[in-house]
């Protein structure tokens, strides 16, 4: 992994082995068993998963992937010796993990979060129309007293004046 850990040596597939996402830079070293003429060795590679088909054939016995986006890799490595002739494959399989923020609970946080803050804006809303209706039922009960006094002074005025006529 990214951090120089041996994640598997040998000719056996270890199976799937899960990765966290912080090591998702990765060095696959790779040889041959044929040892007459190592250095006639060729390799091709491909990283399932990422990579769309295989790679030319090489004699470097490495392939390093760096920033490997989260999900299932199968590493596939073939060589061919001096004459052309292909050894057996050897395949490694992994899963990347997401990244703490892409996780289902992550999302479930989010969620929640939103939710909460659709909630919270809705009541400060509700808080000012509320708000709003209690100065606006003051200024009514202002209103109706004023006009209700103006009323009874226009009232005593024209009892008076119907007095004066009489």
């Amino acid at each position: 992994d990214g951090n120089g850990h041996v994640l598997w040596g040998g000719a056996n597939t270890p199976g799937m082995i899960t990765l966290p996402w912080s090591d998702n830079s990765l060095r696959f070293d790779y040889a041959s068993p044929n040892f007459r003429a190592l250095a006639a060795n060729s390799f091709q590679v491909k990283l399932e998963g990422a990579d769309a088909h295989w790679s030319d054939w090489s004699r470097e016995t490495y392939r390093d992937y760096t920033n490997i986006h989260e999900g299932d890799y199968r590493f596939r490595v073939r060589a061919s010796d001096l004459h052309g002739k292909l050894g057996a494959e050897a395949q490694f399989s992994f899963r990347v993990l997401p990244p703490w923020y892409r996780t289902w609970w992550a999302y479930l946080v989010y969620l929640v979060v939103a939710t909460l803050m659709v909630a919270l804006g809705l009541q400060l809303r509700s808080n000012v129309e509320r708000r709003r209706n209690r100065d606006l039922a003051r200024l009514i009960e202002t209103r109706t007293e004023e006009l209700s006094a103006s009323n009874q002074a226009l009232e005593q005025a024209n009892a008076a004046l119907q007095r004066q006529t009489i």
